[in-house]
């Protein structure tokens, strides 16, 4: 016979430092009357651990402990914390970047050097870094280790990347009926120098028509996140009627 039981409520000790008991509680989903669930509570003592990481306590711990009232059919958890102190962030060092400046991906860091260090940052730091398409998919787990100083009370951080090819070439050709025979050439990339720049090329070179164009983007224009660019362009045509009609 399976026997379910509400929660009856979830008290918390230890906590010195986060004294709103109301914030540690809206970390758990569940609420109090709900029907016990193992993978809720499981979910919220996680929530409870990155909340804890956003104020730098990367050492913290919860230890839930259980308490069951059978006459009401309740069941009380306790949640013992320990939370260590907090870090600041000393350090941030990239490696397997070798043509991408470290200064293209610092600006797209949410931390910084001396800062409290706050994990959900990190996260984000690393989603911003994907958006830019310069390297393989980053993952805080798999690509950056954050090693601690226990005596300063500091964590210093290495973040691997693997580049991806930034440049497309393309080359093309044939025979319109509009632009008579015809080669075409594109080039583009997406980090130029390893600055972030985006620079692209184009040229279609026929015995009618000619194309030219030219683009250049800037991410960051002065080292603020404006964004500024320019296009040049040519194009010709050769209107002989002769030509055309051959």
């Amino acid at each position: 016979r399976v026997l379910f039981r509400s929660l009856g409520g979830i008290t918390f000790t230890g906590n010195e430092h986060v004294k709103n008991v109301k914030a540690l509680r809206a970390q758990f989903a569940i609420k109090d009357g709900d029907i016990f669930n193992a993978k809720a509570i499981g979910k919220g003592l996680e929530n409870l651990r990155k909340a804890y990481g956003t104020l730098g306590y990367i050492n913290f711990v919860a230890n839930p402990n259980t308490r069951f009232d059978e006459a009401k059919k309740l069941v009380y958890l306790d949640i013992d914390i320990d939370e260590g102190k907090p870090f600041y962030v000393s350090r941030i060092e990239f490696t397997g970047n070798t043509v991408t400046r470290d200064s293209v991906i610092r600006r797209e860091l949410l931390l910084e050097e001396g800062q409290v260090y706050n994990s959900n940052l990190w996260e984000q730091s690393l989603l911003r870094l994907n958006q830019l398409d310069y390297f393989d998919p980053l993952k805080v787990d798999q690509d950056s280790t954050a090693t601690q100083d226990a005596t300063n009370n500091t964590v210093s951080l290495l973040l691997r990347v693997h580049e991806k090819g930034k440049n497309s070439i393309g080359l093309n050709g044939g025979v319109s009926g509009l632009s008579g025979s015809f080669l075409g050439l594109n080039y583009q990339t997406n980090n130029f120098l390893g600055l972030g720049e985006t620079l692209s090329v184009q040229a279609n070179l026929g015995n009618l028509q000619r194309n030219l164009s030219f683009g250049f983007t800037e991410p960051y224009f002065r080292n603020r996140p404006i964004s500024l660019g320019f296009q040049v362009f040519s194009s010709k045509y050769d209107y002989n009627a002769a030509k055309n009609y051959q």
